[in-house]
């Protein structure tokens, strides 16, 4: 583990070896980060827009909704809906585009352009990045909707075992309550889509920081 560890901290930087790299990832980072007049809630518009096209007609019966808070606060602006056909009765829960799909996606981009590497290979991991990273936004919406479906409710459509739904909440508690992942998992998925078997042979041999990455 603890060799796994070192690994992960060199690959980082290797990609980050300079002041540069460190510097043009707080910069994309910082602007991205900053809630710019509009752009906050554009991608809150976008974000719903495609919830709702990939997630509205869930399992059997379900109907799922993303719809924008009446009264939005500074931690969140959007809920999800659910329900199921011919029952009048929902659910809704409150949700943070931001959180869940906006600060990810951004220090992904982020870490690709500060890395030493060909723009011609940046725009490739970039290509590859944006894809796994909404993979991962993907991966959390499913999950919180279908504990949703799961319990105990009016539109309860599955019944897990005790074991699997209790490991559902573990992994909810994880990749989505946590703020944890929306961090870590960006950069893991930034080494996958960065990082080539020659790159990791020199880091392997430790002479990443004497040589920057090229190609």
């Amino acid at each position: 583990m603890q060799a796994a560890k070192r690994l992960v901290r060199d690959v980082a930087a290797s990609a980050l070896s300079t002041g540069r790299a460190v510097v043009i990832f707080a910069i994309v980072y910082g602007l991205l980060s900053v809630p710019w007049t509009g752009l906050q809630e554009g991608y809150s518009k976008v974000f719903r827009s495609v919830g709702h096209t990939v997630f509205h007609d869930f399992g059997p019966r379900g109907v799922v909704k993303f719809l924008p808070l009446e009264k939005p606060t500074r931690t969140t602006d959007s809920e999800i809906t659910t329900g199921v056909k011919g029952d009048r009765r929902i659910g809704f829960s409150s949700i943070n585009p931001r959180f869940l799909g906006y600060l990810p996606t951004i220090e992904i981009i982020a870490l690709i352009l500060a890395s030493s590497i060909s723009w011609r290979r940046r725009l490739f991991s970039f290509v590859l990045g944006l894809i796994a990273i909404h993979l991962f936004i993907y991966l959390r919406l499913l999950l919180l909707i279908r504990i949703w479906y799961s319990s105990t409710t009016p539109w309860q459509q599955y019944h897990p075992s005790e074991t699997m739904f209790a490991f559902l909440h573990r992994v909810n508690e994880v990749i989505n309550v946590s703020p944890t992942a929306g961090f870590v998992v960006p950069v893991l998925i930034w080494i996958a889509v960065t990082f080539r078997s020659s790159d990791w042979e020199r880091i392997i041999r430790r002479q990443q920081h004497d040589t920057p990455l090229t190609g």
